[in-house]
């Protein structure tokens, strides 16, 4: 790619996928890791880390599963917002339990059992929950049952929770306050201070293979920082939008001009640098940001933009449990400008009959034809799916992730593709309070055995996605 060829870099220093080998250890990061081993190993209550969006939670947990010792199991929870008897029938398939019974305590003396003869062999079992602030009442009501199982000294099951602020105010509750007793440690990844964050850009540089002198220019760094609140994911956002409008004026260093381009841009506003060859180069970028827009409001945008901004989120087909499909417009919608207006239409006749459309119907803004219509088939092929195919099927849920980060999934379904059946992965959305998450799954199984088998011939670049197998009666 010539802009990494521009800066000297072996690869983009500013993806939004968390990778383990560009982990800072500033900010707290790195103590918080080392807490996080000890507590494991030691501690028998809840342990609960806390951040906002896109303070680095997940590159936590991942560093987190790579630093445990082999002796440590861990079942892995992307989708918190089960239910109470589809969370333990996805962690007794995690666990290989076979219920004797439906009934819930019957299904947890099942559980309890499993985890004995685990603890006899020496094994320790780590359930990890992440966006736990989903959970709902009586999922957070199994949790502190599961808490409870223990020999007479000690605890069978770790249990770790990565959440937003939001799971405090729930744990506040009256209701929920045997829970809260039961979180002996909590730890906060805050967001970087300025001199971390100039030493962040730093570290992902020379990780991606930089060599040179600070690219970031003092005010620059300034400008950023204000502009991202110090929030890991946001960073990634406005320092490669800069990166590129440097690139764009043939800069080798990031100034005031080039921050204050990418803050516009992130924003939503006119860039004010556009010299010709600069299309080519960013069109990937603006394509990439269109994309993050259409299917988030305020996440990725600054604080005040959120506020004042409409939903842009399309209406979607919804399943049973109000888990929405995702559902892009057809490829020939474009919208001209960031007002709502009547959409723009082949024929002049139709364009004059178009009726207005609201912020929540706006076609996706500069998407081109062939992305937009091969996911647009992806998703319809997905709902069809999920309306035709029995519950007690199973499937690998491969990715999840943020709407805003919807060209990072996008490049994830490329990656797939390269190995795994085109018509076998799908595309789903699913709306978590205020939230928008994007799910990856694949196959089609008749149980859980065949798809933890076919989980584990995934290759290597999958399987460091955390992968995990699924009933389908749980999407729904």
């Amino acid at each position: 790619m010539m802009l990494l060829d521009h800066y000297g870099l072996k690869e983009p220093p500013f993806g939004l996928t968390p990778h383990t080998e560009f982990f800072f250890p500033g900010g707290e990061r790195g103590p918080i890791l080392d807490a996080l081993l000890y507590a494991i190993d030691h501690e028998d209550g809840i342990v609960q880390v806390a951040g906002e969006v896109g303070t680095g939670k997940t590159m936590l947990a991942r560093m987190l599963l790579e630093r445990l010792p082999a002796s440590v199991q861990v079942v892995y929870l992307a989708n918190p917002s089960l239910g109470r008897d589809d969370m333990l029938s996805v962690l007794g398939t995690e666990l290989q339990v076979e219920p004797e019974s439906e009934r819930t305590v019957a299904r947890i003396r099942r559980i309890e059992e499993r985890l004995v003869e685990l603890y006899t062999a020496g094994r320790r079992i780590l359930l990890i929950i992440d966006e736990a602030h989903t959970m709902p009442a009586d999922t957070l009501e199994l949790i502190r049952l599961l808490a409870n199982l223990e020999t007479t000294r000690h605890k069978l099951l770790r249990i770790l929770l990565f959440a937003q602020p939001e799971l405090d105010a729930l744990l506040s509750r009256p209701d929920m306050r045997q829970l809260k007793d039961r979180v002996t440690q909590r730890f906060v990844l805050r967001p970087l201070d300025r001199t971390e964050f100039a030493s962040y850009l730093r570290h992902r540089l020379a990780r991606a293979g930089y060599r040179g002198p600070d690219l970031f220019s003092p005010a620059a760094v300034r400008m950023l920082h204000r502009a991202s609140g110090g929030l890991v994911r946001r960073t990634h956002v406005l320092a490669g939008k800069a990166l590129l409008a440097a690139y764009a004026q043939g800069r080798h260093a990031v100034g005031r001009r080039e921050a204050r381009a990418a803050i516009h841009d992130a924003n939503g506003k006119r860039r004010t640098i556009r010299p010709a060859h600069a299309l080519g180069a960013g069109f990937g970028l603006l394509l990439a940001a269109a994309v993050a827009w259409y299917f988030v409001w305020g996440d990725g945008a600054d604080t005040k933009s959120a506020a004042t901004a409409s939903p842009v989120i399309p209406p979607a087909t919804a399943t049973p449990a109000g888990n929405e499909l995702l559902r892009l417009p057809a490829p020939d919608q474009v919208l001209a400008t960031q007002q709502p207006r009547a959409p723009v239409s082949n024929t002049a006749a139709a364009s004059k009959a178009a009726p207005q459309q609201s912020t929540a119907e706006r076609p996706l803004a500069g998407t081109d034809r062939l992305a937009a219509a091969s996911l647009q088939s992806r998703l319809a092929a997905t709902r069809s799916w999920l309306e035709a195919a029995e519950g007690d099927r199973w499937f690998i849920q491969l990715q999840t992730a943020d709407a805003a980060q919807i060209d990072e999934v996008l490049r994830f379904v490329r990656l797939a593709e390269r190995a795994l059946k085109h018509d076998d992965i799908r595309i789903y959305r699913r709306q978590l309070g205020e939230h928008v998450r994007i799910g990856v799954i694949y196959g089609d199984f008749a149980d859980a055995e065949a798809a933890r088998a076919a989980m584990t011939a995934l290759p290597p670049a999958l399987r460091a996605y955390q992968p995990h197998v699924r009933r389908v009666g749980t999407l729904r």
